[in-house]
Parts: C-alpha cells; structure tokens; sequence
C-alpha cells in the first residue's frame, strides 16, 4: 500500500484543514506526519492525549486523523467487487493452441481421447474427431522418445516394477520409487523373463544401477531381474501385502456375521419352543457353542482388522513413523498375524491337496490334543482315508444326521467328515449338531472299537 494511498485528503477533511488558522500547529503538519499520527491513534500505543500534546494539537484532530486512516485502510483492503459475467481476459484460439490444449488433457487430467473430444465441443464449440486427438497424442510421444532415451537413471536407487494390460496385450512399467519418474513404458507382444530381461538391459545402458527393485511376485519380472540384474534384490510391493490381509478381514467378517446368524436363529428357535410350552433343553448346548463360535470370530475378526490398520498407516504409510519403529512395529504385527494363522481360514485352491490338512487334525486327535475333529472334501472320502491312517483315529464320512449319530453311538467316531459335493451348508450345520450332541453308547460297542485298535 502506498502512503499517498493512505494521505489522499477527502473534501471534508480538506474543509476542516482549511478553517484551521495558519499559525496552528495542525495546519503546518505534512501529510506523513498526519499519517502516522493517525496510525499511531488506531495502533493505541500511547493515550489520544499524550499523541495531542506531543503534536501541538488537540484532541478532535486526532480523533479525525484516525478515523481518515481507518477508513483509508479500510477501502485498501476492501476487494473490488467483480460481476459474475465480467469478462476477465480474451483468450485466442489457434490450431497449435488446441493442440496443446488436447495433449494437457490427455497428459495432465488423463482425459480420454472422447473426453478430449465431447470438451472441446461443448465448451469451445470446436468439432474435433478421435483421430485428431491420437494423432496430437501419438506425435507428441514420437517427439519425447529421444529425451526420455537420453535419461541418466544412475540416480534410480529402487525401481518399481509392473505390468499393466491394454486390450489383453502387456505393457511393461518401471518407475523411480522416489520421484515416480517413468522410465519404462513399453508395450509388448509377449510378457515373459526375457522380455523383461532385455528392457531392463536397455535402462541399464542408461545407468540403471538400482539398490533394489520392488515388484510384485510375478514370475515374468522375477525371472527378467534374473537375467539382467542378478545381483539386485528383489522386494515386495505394498498393495499386495495390503492386498492379501485385506481380503483375509474380509472372510474373517463374513465368517462372524454367519456364526452371530446362526447363534441368532438358535436362540429364536429357543424363544419359539418355549412359548408354545415345548423343552427347549437340546437347544442350551448348541447355543452355548454357537455363542463361544461367535465371541472367537467376533475377536479374531476385529484383531485382524486393528493389524491391518497398523500396517497401513503405521508401518506402509509414505509419511509415517521412523524406520526403525517401522521395522520394530512390522516385526510385531508379522508375529501376532503369524500366531493367529492357524485360526483364520485358508482360501483354498483347486491345486491343493487333501492330505495335507488331513494330517493336522489327524495328528491333533490322535495324540489327544483335541477330543474331536471336523473335516471335510468333495466327497469325503479321501478326508477319512487319510485321517484313519493315524492310530486312535475313527473318521466317519457323514451325508444325514442320522449316519452322524450312528458313527457316535456305535464307532465313537472322533472325527467327522463332510461331503461338501453331496450337502448344504445347512445340512452340514444339522449333521455337525447331531454328532456333537451323540455321546457313544459303549457296550458291545466297546468291545468292536477295542478290536479296532488292535
């Protein structure tokens, strides 16, 4: 703000300076002294009249001085009032400024080439074709090619790696995790190691010389950082960690939901039986397990999602803690998901086998860890041909509560086993429930499990 700004004299105050006699100390003040004597009034620094004695005046003046600055600051600061349908500049429009109007909504806003198109129509009124716009694109690319080759990547230290798919055909991606430089974008016929191995190749002619490189665990980039840098580690991505514990919570809140459903429909059927005067005493244990199901898939579900949080926002968020409190807090939540993996489900894959999740329950009942065991496969069958391989194991393949409760009373079969291809989920829930209410009847029954063993 200039101090002539401030010290323009208003007709009334010109009135006021001209009635004042010419002797007054007032009228012989400059226009800079009157303004700081006015600044000095509204700043309250000193009293109106130490300011008045100070300058020979009296106190009206000052009171007059301040109130022309306040109002000249006032006005200074003020913004000018702008109509909505001002026009605020002209802008020309020509063929080379349309080009580079498409090309920075294709680069900057990552518009489509119709975006590009139905915009330039609408606001500007200027009919553009697709074919224009890929020509714009595609010229420009041909014009960065030679810069972007003449790239010095010795200062890449970690290289991301990936691969993205346009029209089912691979385009390979490689950045500079630090200043997410690309310098890699190439699109491929195939996406194999030594596709990728002669890329990388290619970036190391220009001083690609990385600490490490993070991808994910795709065989096609791992085998090509073989080839080409084989002496550079090679490191996990964030989003597919993230990723996989993700969908983890997921299933774990799934699971919850169904067994707080189940614990909730026993207990209507509960409710129901004892309003019309019926017992309701088979139904006690079955909600007493149903509850216990709940409470652990309640707690299993919310310590999953309250680590995932931690390893988020703690542990994988670009602006977190220290390094080292990273590594600590990594360190701690890898060994509380580890210690409760045994309880989360496994997502099953057509490749695996039964055996191998036979043999823990198996070995777990047969040695008297646990009482009972629950397994199950398409049919069943390959499910109990493993479990009986272990001694004290009785595994008994169950389609109907009534060959559950069979396989209690007179085998005192300790595991049961579903056929999931032959069963509901709710016909499971009724043969679970029957085979865990049966107790086995002994007797002559006893005798024949006895011989079994032997």
């Amino acid at each position: 703000m200039e101090e002539t700004d401030v010290c323009n004299l208003t007709p009334t105050v010109l009135s006021v300076q001209q009635a004042i006699p010419h002797g007054c100390a007032a009228k012989n003040l400059t226009p800079s002294q009157r303004l700081t004597l006015g600044l000095h009034a509204l700043a309250g620094t000193q009293s109106i009249t130490d300011l008045a004695d100070e300058s020979g005046v009296s106190r009206k003046f000052v009171y007059q001085q301040a109130d022309t600055a306040q109002t000249a600051l006032e006005d200074a600061f003020t913004p000018a009032d702008t109509a909505d349908d001002e026009v605020l500049f002209y802008l020309p429009v020509t063929k080379n400024w349309l080009r580079q109007f498409a090309l920075s909504l294709t680069l900057i806003c990552h518009c489509s080439y119709r975006g590009v198109v139905e915009l330039c129509r609408d606001l500007l009124d200027v009919p553009l074709s697709v074919g224009w716009v890929h020509n714009i694109v595609h010229a420009a690319i041909d014009k960065a090619r030679p810069h972007n080759v003449q790239t010095n990547l010795a200062k890449v230290a970690y290289a991301g790696l990936d691969e993205i798919y346009q029209n089912r055909q691979p385009v390979f991606v490689a950045a500079d995790i630090e200043s997410t430089f690309c310098f890699l974008l190439s699109r491929e016929d195939h996406c194999d190691g030594d596709t990728w191995g002669i890329r990388l190749l290619e970036a190391q002619d220009r001083g690609l010389a990385p600490q490490a490189v993070i991808a994910d665990f795709g065989t096609a980039i791992h085998a090509g950082v073989q080839l080409a840098l084989p002496a550079v580690p090679q490191r996990g991505d964030v989003f597919h960690g993230l990723a996989e514990i993700t969908e983890t919570v997921a299933v774990l809140e799934r699971g919850a939901y169904q067994k707080m459903a189940v614990h909730h429909q026993l207990q209507q059927e509960k409710d129901k039986r004892l309003k019309q005067g019926r017992s309701a005493s088979s139904l006690s244990s079955k909600i007493a397990l149903a509850d216990q199901a709940q409470l652990k898939a309640i707690d299993l579900a919310d310590s999953i999602t309250l680590l995932r949080r931690w390893l988020r926002h703690d542990v994988f968020a670009v602006s977190g803690l220290p390094y080292a409190d990273r590594c600590a807090g990594y360190d701690f939540i890898l060994a509380e998901l580890q210690a409760r993996a045994p309880l989360c489900p496994k997502k099953l894959d057509p490749a695996d086998d039964f055996p191998d999740y036979a043999k823990p329950v198996a070995e777990a009942v047969s040695d008297g860890t646990v009482g009972r065991g629950v397994l199950t496969c398409g049919t069943g069958l390959g499910m109990s041909y493993a479990a009986n391989r272990f001694p004290h194991v009785r595994a008994a393949v169950a389609w109907s509560p009534e060959i559950a409760e069979l396989a209690r009373k007179h085998n005192d079969a300790n595991i049961l086993v579903l056929p999931s291809r032959f069963v509901s989920e709710q016909e499971g829930l009724e043969i679970l429930h029957k085979w865990l209410d049966t107790k086995f009847e002994g007797g002559r029954h006893q005798r024949r499990v006895e011989k079994i063993e032997k």
